[in-house]
């Protein structure tokens, strides 16, 4: 009887584990829409507004979007109550990791299939790279 009980006590907190989780990668998910259409809002105006260099105005836009991501993440994603800075600094770190991880991954699947899906498989892959980077080393709670 103990062994099933103690299984069962199990049982649901894994279940409660797996809930939160699933809501951590919802609200990420908002976030990081929400900084996506930021980027490209930025790069929209600066591109028909400035004779900006489209990696100067690339750059504006992507740490735009990174203010909106890090704060997004800290407070709503994550919800981080201590060492803030050293959160949003990790944070950078893999958003930086990810945008290379992004650049090879492309450059390789592009060797062998059409740039169209070679981006669907970046959009695809560096989104979940980044929230378990985000989720298991930036944003990790200190008492885990």
């Amino acid at each position: 009887m103990k062994t099933i009980s103690s299984y069962t006590c199990f049982m649901k907190d894994s279940r409660l584990n797996i809930r939160e989780e699933i809501d951590k990668l919802i609200r990420f998910g908002i976030v990081g829409i929400l900084a996506t259409f930021v980027h490209v809002g930025v790069v929209v105006e600066l591109s028909t507004s400035t004779g900006l260099h489209p990696v100067i105005i690339n750059t504006i836009a992507f740490f735009t979007a990174f203010t909106i991501s890090v704060t997004g993440h800290i407070f709503y994603s994550f919800n981080i109550t201590e060492n803030k800075m050293k959160a949003g600094l990790k944070f950078l770190l893999a958003s930086l990791s990810s945008i290379a991880l992004s650049n090879v991954v492309l450059a390789l699947c592009m060797k062998i299939l059409p740039v169209p899906i070679s981006q669907g498989i970046a959009i695809v892959v560096i989104p979940a790279y980044t929230f378990v980077l985000s989720r298991f080393w930036a944003f990790k709670p200190s008492s885990s």
